[in-house]
């Protein structure tokens, strides 16, 4: 095969090319296909095609449900906000700014 053709189409010219053989040979004689590498290489052209799809697909499902997810915690946190209680757990966990930047001023 040369550099820059197609092996399927190539497969097909050399299988017609077989056909018309078949009908020229005597009864006795037959010529069969040992290897079928147009047919293969279109079948791995093809697997791939499908599974870069499946692939394209999932990236897409993952990024809006990402997004889904993002939109669907953050408009209820950002509605609670303003009615939250004055104390919370995380406010007992976290230090305030001025005790970490000035310990011993007064």
């Amino acid at each position: 095969m040369q550099s820059g053709n197609n092996i399927v189409d190539f497969g097909k010219v050399v299988s017609e090319s077989m056909t018309t053989m078949r009908t020229k040979l005597p009864g006795d004689v037959t010529i069969g296909t040992i290897a079928d590498m147009p047919g293969a290489v279109g079948h791995s052209v093809d697997h791939f095609l499908m599974e870069f799809l499946i692939a394209i697909v999932a990236v897409a499902t993952m990024l809006f449900l990402r997004v889904a997810t993002v939109v669907g915690v953050t408009i209820p946190i950002s509605i609670l906000m303003p009615i939250r209680p004055k104390v919370t757990p995380i406010d007992l966990m976290v230090a305030d700014l001025q005790l970490l930047t000035l310990p011993n001023v007064r």
